[in-house]
């Protein structure tokens, strides 16, 4: 069966492309979108965006007003957190496992504004070990996930994430954006960050982020007391980036 362009069908299926890219990217831009920028980036005309984030705006998709800027909306975040609950579920036995096989805390964490988000965790049997708590946030510029998590971004977009002035948490905290950045371009290239104190004193982590199925990849953590890290890092970041192609396999052709 097939539609000639102009008709009713072929006309809706252009507004639901269209509404699907408005929501693509606003999903992928913490701090929003204007409409300006909005319309820019979809091609649209304004008075045409205009329309279809105010329809959006009105169904919960979207929040915020024009001009102002616009974010995803409580019921797109829902959808969103409804399907990582279900990533947890469909990983959670290779993390585990994981953990187990290095005996240390293994962690999942996502992007959410300009933190990393504690989704997911399996603590490390050792009497002396690292954990923190599911829900917790993290700074991007001082862990081990955050780094991953920027560098699975563009430049231009991680660049944006971080704050004019990076907080210093500890003496190894990286403050500076240049040596920073320069860190994540790194990291895009090894597959693997790392923080050895830079948060918290006594704890260090690696990460490497896992492509799975069409969202944005997602960083896994080992994270170790700091007397265990140096002598456990080079084992640890060749087993880690071993498990982040094989959780990335199944997914490839879902």
């Amino acid at each position: 069966m097939t539609s000639e362009a102009g008709t009713p069908r072929s006309e809706g299926v252009q507004v639901i492309a269209r509404v699907a890219e408005i929501l693509r990217l606003l999903g992928t831009e913490p701090k929003g979108l204007t409409l300006k920028e909005l319309a820019s980036r979809t091609g649209l005309a304004r008075t045409t965006a205009h329309r279809l984030v105010h329809a959006l705006i009105d169904t919960g998709l979207v929040r915020g007003s024009p001009p102002d800027r616009l974010r995803a909306g409580p019921l797109l975040i829902g959808v969103a957190l409804a399907s990582g609950r279900e990533l947890r579920r469909e990983i959670a036995p290779m993390l585990e496992e994981l953990s187990r096989s290095l005996q240390e805390t293994v962690a999942l964490a996502v992007l959410d504004g300009g933190d990393a988000l504690l989704v997911e965790q399996f603590p490390s049997p050792r009497p002396l070990r690292v954990v923190s708590e599911v829900g917790v946030r993290f700074p991007l510029h001082c862990t081990a996930a955050g780094k991953a998590l920027l560098a699975a971004l563009s430049p231009t977009e991680a660049e944006a994430l971080l704050p004019p002035v990076l907080k210093r948490f500890t003496d190894a905290t990286v403050t500076s954006r240049r040596n920073l950045l320069t860190e994540i371009e790194l990291i895009r290239q090894t597959g693997l960050a790392r923080d050895s104190e830079e948060h918290t004193p006594g704890m260090s982590s690696l990460a490497s982020s896992v492509a799975l199925g069409t969202g944005p990849p997602v960083p896994i953590a080992v994270l170790f007391p700091s007397i265990r890290f140096a002598e456990d890092e080079k084992r640890t970041g060749s087993v880690l980036l071993e498990s982040r192609d094989q959780l990335s396999r199944p997914w490839i052709a879902v």
